[in-house]
């Protein structure tokens, strides 16, 4: 006879942290300001797609920037737990041979939301250092691709602002990292002899240096 009985509902108790995100019109003013509270509050964020950036952090420096929402109500602006999407979504990523060796400043009283907004759609890194300054670190590459959306120019004039020639720009990305080399070095002793004259003034110092076994 088979069995009838309900399997009872297992209870799960999940592992994984509770990431949020932010989500709006892509590039819109609200979504900028929205981003740049954001990493303002220590937060760092990644476009997770055009109108939403994934935020990642401690959940206290989460509730910060729900209570800025909350208390600026930017229009079209919403903040909330992750949601997976309806549709399997398959990303892949490659780790660059070296780490990155550029940088830039970001440091605006004004046009600082949209520098942090398109920097971080590039793929970029964003941190605040200071009051309305910034640094944005990542691979060449993407700093290119950053100014080139920025200031809507193309790749040569992109690297001319930034004094760079293309080879310079490939050769940043693919450096071989420096090696740190330990070497032991034996253990010495000096021994000095020095001579006086029948005043108790020193007329000759010579000093012996031998490794100990």
């Amino acid at each position: 006879m088979a069995d009838t009985t309900t399997p009872a509902t297992p209870s799960f108790t999940y592992k994984s942290p509770c990431t949020w995100a932010i989500k709006g019109e892509a590039g819109s003013l609200n979504l900028d300001q929205t981003v740049l509270a954001a990493v303002s509050i220590g937060l760092k964020l990644e476009l997770a797609e055009p109108g939403t950036y994934r935020v990642l952090g401690e959940l206290e420096l989460i509730s910060k920037l729900v209570e800025w929402v909350n208390l600026y109500r930017p229009a079209g602006i919403s903040v909330g737990p992750e949601k997976a999407p309806e549709k399997a979504r398959l990303s892949f990523r490659v780790a660059p041979p070296c780490p990155p060796v550029r940088s830039a400043e970001i440091h605006a009283a004004s046009e600082a939301d949209r520098m942090v907004g398109r920097a971080i759609d590039a793929g970029l890194t964003v941190r605040c250092v200071g009051l309305n300054r910034f640094v944005v670190t990542g691979p060449t590459v993407r700093h290119v691709a950053w100014v080139m959306g920025l200031f809507a120019l193309d790749r040569p004039k992109a690297l001319k602002l930034m004094n760079l020639t293309n080879a310079q720009a490939l050769a940043e990305d693919t450096a071989a990292p420096s090696v740190a080399v330990n070497v032991d070095l034996p253990t010495r002793s000096i021994t000095s002899e020095i001579a006086r004259d029948r005043d108790g003034n020193i007329t000759n110092v010579k000093q012996l240096e031998r490794t100990v076994p």
